[in-house]
């Protein structure tokens, strides 16, 4: 089924025609006007059946309601080419894309449309919601494999069920399943073709209220909240990303992959068993911003612009230095420390977790007398780019499991007598 601003067509993306509960099939195109002022089918008599009310405007959208698509050779329902207020509702998916060399059917997908609502609607077979190059959208209240929106402006996705909820823009094409298809052909890609580069990168979305999601991903976006979610497994994947906060939001066994990303912000989070990962080429891509944050219950300190800052005899979580040259830590117990752009830093008498020490951008740095907690050696330190000059001295590694402590260093020398 494909609803369309432009003139009648068929669907050019193998989205499918609706079954209905006879299985009966049906071929509907809808046009409307640009202001909601028209509305044709090609079969006549169907829109009854199909438009539930409205005019197409902001108080009175259009509605789709109450269709099962199932046992679908391709996709399910395309949203095309419209400006007109739209809401599609209480759509159920099942065995779409049978027949399909896809992996990734989608239930519901939309291209350059604008104001369209989705609400309700279950895949009850791993089918996904794309959202492409369209503006003024929502997805609310739905359940599916995977949500993705690409090339959105203005896009929410509130109280959804899903594997992976995926934000992304420019970058779209080299981080899309059609990649591992080897008969897809790149460079004939009608969607790509059509891009408009002021639509290419996905803007202002808010992802909230979304529990138990496996992974979110985030690449080339921008002023983007993630709030009141969790995600368990698999994690954080952040690439090129600008302006984004996360808040009031639990991750557990995740990793935090955060690369090439600036003024990320956490705020009121929960982290439980999880790792974080830098990667950049300037300062700012290292300056994430933690706020009223925990990691396996011990509180994050984040300390940001202080020159000669001390700070001794401190139980953490993590503790991370951004501009903060020639800071002294000494006396801490904490599970990791971060150092960006922070010369001269020094790291001595400490107890140190597994996640270790992390440095970027700061150089005459030295860490020394420590203990280190599951390290592989006691010279062992993350040096990312642009770190000059750093020492480490006089460190032990100790290796923890459960209850038990040993000290390599001692059994080393045990070992050598």
């Amino acid at each position: 089924m494909v609803i369309s601003g432009s003139e009648m067509e068929s669907c050019p993306d193998c989205y499918a025609n609706i079954i209905t509960s006879t299985d009966t099939q049906l071929i509907v195109n809808i046009r409307s006007g640009p202001n909601g002022e028209e509305i044709s089918v090609a079969d006549e008599g169907l829109a009854a059946d199909i438009i539930y009310g409205g005019i197409g405007t902001y108080n009175d959208p259009f509605v789709i309601k109450n269709f099962e698509l199932k046992d679908l050779p391709a996709n399910g329902l395309l949203i095309r080419d419209i400006d007109s207020f739209l809401l599609i509702k209480d759509f159920t998916f099942k065995n779409l894309g049978k027949g399909n060399r896809s992996s990734m059917p989608v239930g519901i997908g939309t291209q350059y449309a604008k104001n369209v609502r989705v609400e309700n609607c279950t895949a009850l077979s791993g089918e996904s919601f794309r959202l492409s190059y369209s503006e003024n959208v929502s997805v609310k209240n739905c359940t599916g494999r995977n949500i993705l929106f690409e090339g959105v402006k203005n896009g929410l996705i509130d109280d959804c069920t899903s594997n992976c909820i995926l934000i992304k823009g420019l970058m779209s094409p080299f981080y899309s399943y059609k990649l591992f298809d080897p008969i897809y052909d790149f460079f004939n890609d009608t969607l790509l073709g059509q891009r408009d580069d002021d639509l290419a990168v996905s803007q202002s979305c808010i992802i909230k209220n979304c529990e138990r999601l496996a992974e979110i991903d985030i690449f080339d976006a921008e002023d983007c909240i993630v709030e009141n979610c969790s995600i368990e497994g698999i994690g954080l994947w952040m690439m090129n990303a600008k302006n984004v906060t996360f808040r009031n939001s639990t991750f557990g066994n995740a990793t935090l992959s955060l690369d090439w990303s600036r003024k990320i912000n956490f705020e009121n989070m929960t982290f439980i068993n999880s790792t974080i990962s830098l990667a950049g080429s300037i300062p700012e891509d290292y300056a994430i911003v933690f706020k009223n944050s925990t990691i396996d219950g011990r509180p994050i300190y984040y300390y940001e612009n202080q020159s000669d800052l001390e700070i001794k005899d401190l139980n953490a979580g993590y503790i991370s230095l951004v501009n903060c040259p020639g800071a002294k830590i000494e006396g801490i117990n904490a599970l990791g420390i971060f150092v960006a752009n922070s010369d001269g830093a020094i790291v001595k008498n400490s107890r140190l977790g597994w996640a270790g020490i992390h440095i970027a951008f700061s150089s005459n740095c030295a860490f020394s007398n420590n203990t280190l907690i599951n390290q592989k050696s006691k010279d062992e330190i993350m040096q990312y780019a642009v770190c000059n000059n750093n020492t480490v001295s006089g460190n032990v590694v100790i290796k923890e499991t459960g209850n038990l402590s040993l000290d390599l260093s001692q059994l080393i020398q045990g070992y050598q007598l």
